[in-house]
Formats: structure tokens, C-alpha cells, sequence
């Protein structure tokens, strides 16, 4: 008769998820046995600025594919642009407006809420949730991208239709940067700092990054809807 025994292992688990470790001895002289370990859940990757590797690609990966406005970095790096698209998810998704990313983002980033335009007219045209503090720009009815935005403290951003009427190349007389006019001066445009809540002085601020793309995308007369 001998005796039971006992040994430890270290060992890599390569992917978040679910597991039970097996260990089997089979000696050919000896009895053979094995046994199994209970199950065990190993977390969700919690990401912020900075991170880096497959995790922050596979997760810019997702919201591209989702719509929310990004331009994934070619290394990997967790950076500001990647924090206003997630805090745009997390605003869509009536969720903690955070910049990071919990177990929580992942579990949503699986099964989302589906931004909807609140106006399915044929063309292009920009909407703002103040509700949410999102931009969506449409296009015959289609969310096409969702992007991080805040308008005006105290309700400084009126509700209603309008029209890009004028636009601004580069800086304005202000400092707004390359604002897109369509409620006399109140205007989509370039911030430096864009919080999670209205904070502008009426205009919609949207990230340094995207002010361009959205100038671009403003043509005169085109159609911004302002609705909480």
C-alpha cells in the first residue's frame, strides 16, 4: 500500500474564460489515477490609458465595428482616442460614463444597445443626444458613427433643427477649432478638454482629434438635429 501524494503546477491561462485543470499520472508500473480541480473563472481584462497589446486592438476592433468614431492606433496603445470612444459606448449604453474599460464594457461590447437615429431622412445629416452627450452622424437613417461630445451647461444648446451656415477653417477669432456655425455662433467644433457632461457655453464640443473629420463632413446646409 502506498501513500497518497501531492504537487503544485504553474501554469499560463491564455484567455479570459472558464477553466478546470487536470493532472493524470501513468506511470506503466504503477496505478494510474488523475483528477480534476474545481472550476475557476479568470477576470475580463480591466483597461485603461496606457495599456497596451492584443486586448486594447481587439477591443478598438469592436467599437469600429459597432460605429463609434476611432482610429486605431498601429500599436496597440490605449490613448485618448481610444478613451472617447469607449466613454461614447458607455454613454450609448446608459452605463457608468467612464473612460476605462471593466468587465462590465466587455460583457456589453458582446451584447449592445444599437444606437437609432431619431430622423430617417435620406442624405446626410449630424444628430446630438444632449440626453446622452453624443453626436451621431446619419446617413439615410443610419447611425453611422457615434462620437464623446458635450453641449451647453444650464441648456445653453437649444433643442431644435438647423443648418450649418457657416464654418471656420483652423481656429476662430474665439479659439473654437474649426467650427461648423448653425444656431448663429452656437457651433459644432474642436475642444481641448471634453467632459462627460454638458459643460460648453452652448456650442457641442467634440474631441481635438475628430474636429477636423467633422468639418469636413458639414457641409453648408446640412441638417444638425438637437433633441434630449
Amino acid at each position: 500500500m502506498g501513500s497518497a501524494g501531492g504537487f503544485r503546477a504553474r501554469f499560463t491561462i491564455p484567455e479570459p474564460g472558464t477553466y478546470r485543470a487536470k493532472a493524470s499520472f501513468s506511470a506503466s508500473d504503477l496505478l494510474k489515477g488523475s483528477a480534476r480541480s474545481h472550476a475557476d473563472t479568470t477576470p475580463l481584462p480591466r483597461l485603461s490609458s496606457g495599456s497596451a497589446g492584443r486586448f486594447v486592438k481587439l477591443l478598438e476592433a469592436r467599437l469600429v465595428d459597432l460605429n463609434y468614431r476611432l482610429v486605431a492606433t498601429k500599436d496597440g496603445r490605449y490613448d485618448s482616442r481610444t478613451a472617447d470612444a469607449v466613454v461614447a459606448f458607455h454613454k450609448v449604453q446608459r452605463m457608468d460614463r467612464s473612460f476605462t474599460v471593466n468587465e462590465a464594457t466587455w460583457r456589453r461590447l458582446a451584447d449592445p444597445i444599437k444606437p437609432h437615429a431619431r430622423n430617417d431622412w435620406s442624405g446626410f445629416h449630424f444628430e446630438v443626444d444632449q440626453t446622452k452627450q453624443v453626436l451621431y452622424t446619419v446617413e439615410d437613417g443610419d447611425v453611422k458613427n457615434v462620437l464623446h461630445v458635450s453641449t451647453g451647461a444650464g441648456g445653453t444648446t437649444r433643442d431644435g433643427r438647423f443648418r450649418v451656415w457657416g464654418k471656420t477653417a483652423g481656429f476662430s477669432p474665439n479659439h473654437l477649432y474649426y467650427p461648423s456655425y448653425f444656431d448663429g455662433y452656437r457651433a459644432l467644433h474642436g475642444w481641448t478638454e471634453i467632459p462627460t457632461y454638458a459643460a460648453s457655453h452652448g456650442c457641442v464640443r467634440i474631441p481635438y482629434w475628430n474636429a477636423q473629420w467633422v468639418y469636413g463632413l458639414a457641409a453648408y446646409g446640412t441638417r444638425v438635429v438637437i433633441y434630449h
